[in-house]
């Protein structure tokens, strides 16, 4: 009987490292989303200027430019839901792009930007 329980906790204790997971997953994929404009720059600059930088440098730009891009949509669009509107059909728009291209078209450009942000 005391083998029922313990099993019972392992399963809880499973079931709550999963969903851990998940919620780390789905937080990084949603940062990945937002950060969309800053990695599509940063991946074509890198490829074309042959910047040769490391992973935690293209985060850090890219981050930099989609907060600029975000800025600058926020003093163009007086109302601040128009600027942020603007700045998710952006970002819907390049995940859309990168996912036709690589999925659809079996082009290599999305895999070669985005390995510039993952070190594998």
């Amino acid at each position: 009987m005391a083998q029922n329980s313990n099993t019972g906790k392992d399963d809880l204790a499973s079931a709550a490292g999963g969903i851990g997971g998940i919620i780390i997953i789905l937080v990084v994929l949603f940062a990945g989303f937002l950060n969309a404009p800053g990695m599509l720059l940063m991946g074509i600059l890198n490829d074309a200027a042959k910047l040769h930088l490391d992973c935690g440098q293209m985060w850090t730009f890219s981050l930099i430019i989609s907060v600029a891009l975000y800025i600058t949509l926020r003093i163009s669009y007086k109302v601040n839901a128009e600027a942020s509107v603007m700045y998710l059909f952006i970002c819907i728009a390049i995940v859309a792009v990168f996912l036709i291209a690589k999925f659809g078209f079996k082009a290599h450009f999305p895999g070669r930007i985005i390995s510039n942000f993952i070190n594998l």
